[in-house]
């Protein structure tokens, strides 16, 4: 291919030279040297229109006048416009690869995420050599996502002349990877640094082998799916050897599917294949395998959908009369599989449920109660709640979820109905967090006008959680009235309340004054009375200059975990201490020792804590097999706390299995914590649940009326569960090998 662009290419380099002699080419040098000393010297404080003018140019000097400039910015913001102004000399003659190798450079090396992922985005956009330089970063030491990011760039922009290479990754196991990557390096001469490893990364061959599947001979994806030790490449196998009608697709999809050990997603895969392939012929297996103990948890709920699916009467039968009966993870079960039925028998079997002891099953029960429109079920909930909200009823110290399942329930049950709504307001007004929290969700749905003054008076609710489910009220209101009380409270709030505070005021007015108080209320003393909220329309335009103005400043933010930034002042760092993480840390450079996790994990909680604001409070808890907080509560970040931490700290140890479920139940019974950092190397294998799907429904439960943002930082690999929490949450996930 290059070849073929060579005498093109000459005569363009040919063309050039004689244009340089001209007046209008010395008049274009003179308007590089012109834009570049204006923009060295007024650098991230330039017009950015200047970087655009220069790249416009279109010459090498111009080029290199961008380069130049770049190595004088401090800003994202300045960096990131000349990166996706280089990308433009892609096909430009002896500029474009200069061009594209300095963003190559930004990609592999920059230290900022932000810059690492805008110059491989920049590649992905280089219709010329942009798979050339995205093929170098795949194959280069970069950090891993960016490898990944190449990959999915380079995908994105690939034809068939690709999959030749996209084979080799396929095809290529661990080891002959780094045994070519040692070739590679006995060849280069250059001592002058030592060598980064490029490691072999199995998301890379995953990426590989979809890119490339529908493409390969039928004989090679079934030694895939039924062989492949990457569990990914399994499940993507499957699904194309459906999609080809392949006869060896039902015995493999039965056989992943009972395969106790297979990939719960895996499982799941071969239940929708059997399912397609022979109805409700497949019921009674179903069934069976969803009333084993040992069943993961998202493979009985995916059964649950498709039994309920198949609209089959005698399967709606059998079902039917599995309500109420099993254990919890059958009831469960049993509940789900049958929301599509309609009899009125099934409906109060259904109802008996909500005395069961079981919180989940009570829960379950109100939300399928409610699904059905069961009105005779109302008075039953209510009496559940004034049993709950007065320590009375079952459940363990009002159960948050259980009492947020039966307001929402009840409230969409009697919609409409004044003495409920008055209950609601009571409910609204005590003093049970999780209650009043529910209860004050529902009224702003049912008339939100009608409440705005209870809404703004819980602005400064002593609970925080309450008074960010006001603050979110207010927002989604979107109403003038809601600015002033907002912004009059924002003085009171610290850490991240007072970011939630500056979001919300950000949504209705487009200003840009975030987390300063004072500017808020001197803006506010100015412009109330002309004031109107601003437009979707609007606030699109100046999100764009807010993140403008975002990314042109040297970032202030002095917490940060594995990269993950921390505004606020209510943190747990909930960090695993089981026996794997005392295996080392992948090293990045040849003959370097690497580290354990352990001693990683340690090394960046304490700089983290060294960085923490005096008035932030925090604590740390430990997991292995069992639960271990350094305090009962959270503490204040004076020298002698954060001395006391580090020495608890420094004797951490590894060993034993991973119980994150207890140690984010831990974390929960802080009410004060308003923010979780959560390490961890390894699938749950420890405490009352280690099933992932099962704990992320219980922190989603846990969570409903809490608003707690969790991060999460998985070492050592991809861990699904982390990456759940953390979306769910709103949280950020990174992850360190």
């Amino acid at each position: 291919m290059r070849t073929s662009r060579l005498p093109s290419i000459l005569l363009a380099l040919v063309a050039g030279a004689l244009v340089l002699g001209t007046p209008a080419a010395a008049g274009r040098r003179d308007e590089v040297a012109d834009l570049v000393a204006e923009l060295s010297k007024a650098r991230d404080d330039a017009d950015a229109e200047l970087i655009t003018q220069l790249a416009d140019i279109k010459t090498r000097a111009a080029m290199e006048g961008l380069l130049e400039v770049y190595e004088r910015m401090g800003s994202i913001f300045m960096k990131l416009q000349i990166v996706r102004a280089l990308a433009t000399f892609d096909g430009v003659g002896d500029a474009e690869q200069p061009a594209l190798q300095k963003i190559l450079d930004v990609a592999t090396d920059a230290k900022d995420r932000e810059l690492r992922d805008g110059a491989v985005d920049a590649l992905g956009g280089c219709r010329h050599l942009g798979k050339d330089f995205l093929r170098m970063i795949v194959e280069s030491p970069a950090q891993d996502e960016v490898r990944e990011r190449a990959m999915d760039r380079h995908v994105a922009l690939s034809t068939k002349d690709d999959h030749g290479w996209y084979r080799v990754l396929f095809e290529t196991e661990p080891d002959e990877f780094e045994d070519a990557q040692e070739g590679k390096k006995k060849g280069k001469k250059d001592e002058a640094e030592p060598e980064r490893r490029v490691h072999h990364l199995e998301s890379i061959r995953e990426r590989a082998f979809a890119a490339i599947v529908e493409s390969l001979e039928e004989k090679v994806v079934e030694e895939a799916a039924q062989a492949d030790e990457n569990d990914t490449i399994r499940g993507i196998a499957l699904r194309d050897l459906h999609r080809r009608d392949n006869r060896q697709v039902e015995p493999l999809a039965r056989r992943a599917f009972e395969d106790v050990e297979e990939k719960p997603e895996n499982r799941v895969i071969a239940a929708r294949v059997l399912a397609e392939l022979n109805g409700a012929k497949e019921a009674g297996g179903f069934i069976e395998m969803a009333q084993k103990f040992i069943t993961p948890e998202d493979l009985r709920t995916e059964l649950a959908r498709i039994l309920a699916g198949f609209r089959d009467e005698g399967v709606d039968g059998k079902l039917s009369r599995l309500v109420g009966k099993g254990k919890p993870y059958e009831k469960r079960f049993a509940l789900m599989a049958t929301v599509e039925i309609k009899d009125d028998a099934l409906t109060k079997k259904i109802r008996r449920g909500l005395q069961d002891k079981d919180p989940e099953i009570c829960v379950t029960s109100a939300r399928a109660l409610a699904a059905r429109g069961d009105v005779d079920s109302i008075a039953d909930m209510r009496e559940l709640i004034e049993k709950a909200t007065a320590g009375k009823g079952e459940f363990e110290a009002n159960d948050p979820e259980v009492l947020s399942a039966m307001v929402e329930a009840v409230s969409l049950l009697a919609a409409g109905d004044e003495e409920w709504n008055a209950q609601l307001l009571a409910y609204a007004q005590g003093p049970d967090r999780d209650v009043r929290n529910a209860a004050l969700a529902q009224l702003a749905k049912q008339d939100a006008a009608a409440h705005f003054e209870l809404f703004v008076q819980y602005l400064s609710h002593p609970e925080w959680s309450t008074r960010l489910e006001a603050l979110r009220i207010l927002g989604d209101m979107r109403t003038k009235d809601a600015v002033g009380p907002i912004i009059a409270r924002m003085p009171e709030e610290r850490g991240r309340m007072l970011h939630e505070f500056a979001d919300v005021l950000w949504i209705l007015t487009g200003e840009p004054f975030r987390t300063r108080a004072a500017s808020w209320q001197s803006w506010w003393a100015d412009e109330e009375d002309r004031f109107q909220i601003i437009s979707e329309e609007e606030l699109g335009k100046r999100a764009a200059e807010e993140e403008e103005r975002r990314l042109r400043q040297i970032s202030n933010i002095k917490t940060e975990f594995f990269g993950i930034r921390i505004v606020s002042e209510r943190v747990i760092f909930v960090i695993d201490t089981s026996g794997s993480m005392a295996e080392a840390t992948r090293g990045e450079a040849a003959g370097e020792v690497p580290l354990p996790r352990i001693e990683v994990a340690k090394r960046e909680l304490t700089r983290a804590l060294e960085s923490l604001e005096e008035n932030t409070l925090f604590n740390i808890i430990t997991f292995s097999s069992g639960v271990t907080p350094w305090l009962d509560s959270v503490a204040g970040s004076s020298q002698r706390a954060r001395d006391e931490a580090y020495e608890w700290v420094s004797r951490l140890g590894a060993g034993g299995a991973t119980n994150l479920y207890g140690a984010l139940e831990a974390a929960f019974e802080d009410p004060d914590v308003d923010t979780l950092v959560v390490l961890s190397d390894g699938e749950p294998t420890g405490g009352e649940t280690d099933d992932p799907y099962r704990i992320r429904e219980v922190v989603q439960g846990w969570n409903e009326n809490r608003g707690v943002v969790m991060h999460t930082i998985a070492v050592g690999g991809s861990l699904q569960i982390l990456e759940w929490i953390a979306e769910d949450s709103g949280g950020s996930h990174v992850k360190f090998r």
